[in-house]
């Protein structure tokens, strides 16, 4: 039987499970090689006396109590909390310069005295009394130090609670001092650091929640943070500044609670697995016990301290639990990296925190707390979430901002389009109308004069000098007008409509046409300007040939030129007798004058067999338009596909 293949999913799983406790034991390790005091500077053994004395001179010779540090007094029924601790410690042959006493875990406040000589305390001894949670180091020189047994007694007061004292340590500074700056870096510079990066990361989370009003999660996380970092800040600052003092502690304890409910309000947000009844019990939860806690330390003298450790951190914990079921409820839901990442971070953070509060009930060893300084790597990584799911989202949206503007510009660049070409049509059809008005007024006024006249000349032998020239007006008239008609860049049709003009009179001198029209590319700026430019160019190259050439056929050839320089080439051209001389007549200077309007050039090309006239047009080409027409040659009656530009 083949072996059973373990999927992906349980090797996940598996190290969700168990990155608490291969957290724990590396920072276990890490703590096994911190610096560290000698054990024999080290002194556990005291005797106690409950006293509000201030110096040791006042202090009674009788009463006093053998007990093991550290310890703990009981809290008195009205507190602060004050009593006298003497140490006795041999210094044999002291070595000289600075000896110290050192304090690893104080909470409380302290005023130390060798020998009865007065060495340094941690604060007023009256309200508002400090409570120390770091390192404490008192220097003393060694000249205080008899050669044999000396005296420590230690004033311990604590505004709330019983008054302590840790195990004491005293020795040449040099041999407390590592162990001292090593509690110092980690439970006050470090956590210094962490309040500002979760500062920084509150407020960026915040402005993210700025941008994205409907991502409530980000808000929720950044109350969230704020929360831990003060409750990190709260432990720093030894004094309090309110009265009671332990005002300040509840409002530790109530700091936590805002991290616990703003965590789990971020994760039914982020989730989208909203629950909105046992929302409104944690948030009515977190209410009531805040102030719970708040009334008991301004009205009752913190008889209630009960309620933090068996109600209020119960609460949390629920809190906790909840939040890592959520969390496997949408991996089931719906499996992703940003999802695995809380869930362990949720899942690491529940342990820690259990771990905690066991050692802080003392059902486990003593042993440094953890949580304060896991959660804050474990806040930033989940920041970092955050900031990446924001990034992505920015980027989206940049995508389709961007994918917006280029639709936008699309259709506005067709709106201008169809502008443009609304507005050629309202131009073709002011044209148009133009155009008809003038061949109504033709017709009616000088077109049917000129008609007239031509019927009357025809039909009267003497007036017959005078057809050639009316016909000339006529066709000079309705070249104007042709001019006029909407050509669309299209030189092709202007050419067959002028074809038809011309075949007739040359058919009456009985002249053979060639009319040969290739591909032509279209002219986008073919206005009817050019047109009639053009036309009047090749009409009069046509009447000089019929006037001076004396020649039997004319050939009107266009397309593009034959050296590919992407003009375009009408070749007008004759088999008559050429010319005598250099071209310099009224005619060929207009034509010339016509060619430089166009934006071409005009050349002239004769021999003893014939005359061409070229006009090479420099005009910009958008494409071709029609197919290359060939005709046949005729006596000035237009082909079949020559009929069809007319």
């Amino acid at each position: 039987m083949a072996p059973m293949q373990l999927q992906p999913r349980f090797w996940v799983l598996l190290f969700v499970l168990t990155l608490p406790f291969v957290v724990i034991a590396g920072l276990d390790a890490f703590f096994r090689q911190a610096p560290t005091v000698d054990r024999s500077l080290v002194f556990t053994a005291a005797t106690m006396l409950r006293s509000n004395v201030s110096s040791p001179a006042e202090l009674p010779a009788e009463g006093w109590k053998v007990i093991s540090l550290p310890t703990r007094l009981r809290t008195p029924p009205t507190p602060p909390s004050s009593a006298w601790f003497r140490v006795e410690f041999s210094a044999a042959n002291p070595v000289s310069g600075q000896w110290a006493i050192y304090l690893d875990k104080p909470y409380g406040n302290f005023a130390l005295f060798v020998n009865g000589a007065f060495i340094g305390d941690g604060g007023s001894m009256k309200a508002p009394i400090p409570v120390h949670r770091a390192p404490l180091l008192f220097r003393f020189p060694s000249r205080l130090l008899k050669n044999g047994t000396n005296l420590l007694e230690v004033r311990s007061m604590h505004p709330y609670l019983g008054a302590p004292l840790d195990d004491v340590a005293i020795g040449p500074v040099s041999s407390l001092l590592p162990a001292y700056e090593f509690a110092l870096g980690l439970r006050v510079t470090f956590k210094h650091i962490s309040v500002i990066v979760l500062a920084v990361l509150a407020v960026l989370i915040g402005a993210m929640s700025r941008l994205r009003r409907r991502e409530t999660a980000y808000a929720w996380f950044a109350c969230g943070i704020l929360g831990w970092a003060a409750h990190i800040e709260i432990m720093l600052v030894a004094t309090s500044p309110f009265v009671p003092e332990v005002l300040w502690q509840q409002m530790q304890a109530i700091a936590i609670g805002v991290f616990s409910i703003g965590s789990a309000m971020f994760v039914n947000h982020y989730t989208r697995l909203r629950q909105p009844r046992i929302e409104r019990v944690i948030l009515v939860g977190g209410v009531v016990g805040a102030a719970v806690m708040l009334i008991d330390s301004l009205l009752f003298d913190y008889r209630l301290r009960w309620f933090a450790v068996r109600v209020w951190l119960p609460f949390l914990m629920v809190i906790g639990v909840y939040i890592v079921v959520q969390l496997v409820r949408a991996l089931r839901r719906a499996p992703s990296m940003d999802l695995r990442v809380l869930a362990a971070a949720s899942w690491l953070m529940m342990i820690m925190g259990l771990r905690d509060v066991l050692i802080e009930l003392r059902v486990l060893p003593w042993s440094p707390l953890y949580l304060t300084y896991s959660v804050a790597f474990v806040l930033c990584a989940v920041g970092a979430v955050l900031l990446r799911r924001f990034a992505l989202a920015f980027d989206a949206a940049e995508r389709a901002r961007d994918e917006l503007d280029e639709r936008v510009r699309e259709k506005t660049a067709e709106l201008e389009r169809s502008l443009v070409h609304t507005k050629d049509l309202e131009r073709e059809r002011a044209l148009g109308a133009e155009r008809e008005r003038i061949l109504q007024d033709m017709h009616d006024g000088l077109g049917g004069h000129l008609v007239q006249a031509l019927a009357i000349a025809t039909s009267h032998n003497t007036l017959r000098p005078l057809e050639e020239p009316l016909r000339t007006c006529l066709e000079e008239l309705r070249l104007m007008v042709d001019s006029l008609e909407p050509v669309n860049g299209d030189l092709s049709s202007v050419l067959g409509s002028l074809r038809v003009r011309i075949s007739r009179r040359l058919a009456l001198a009985g002249v053979q046409m060639n009319w040969r029209v290739e591909d032509l590319p279209e002219i986008p700026d073919l206005g009817p300007k050019k047109v009639l430019g053009v036309a009047r160019v090749v009409q009069e190259a046509i009447t000089n040939a019929l006037k001076h050439s004396g020649c039997a056929r004319i050939s009107v050839h266009a397309g593009p030129a034959e050296d590919d320089s992407g003009l375009v080439e009408i070749r007008i051209a004759d088999n008559g007798k050429g010319m005598s001389g250099p071209g310099k007549g009224h005619g060929l200077a207009s034509m010339r004058r016509r060619a430089d309007e166009l934006g071409g050039t005009l050349a002239i090309e004769s021999s003893a067999t014939g005359t061409s006239v070229v006009l090479r047009l420099h005009i910009a080409v958008a494409g071709s338009r029609n197919p290359g027409i060939e005709q046949a040659p005729d006596r000035g009656l237009p082909s079949a596909p020559a009929a069809s530009h007319s």
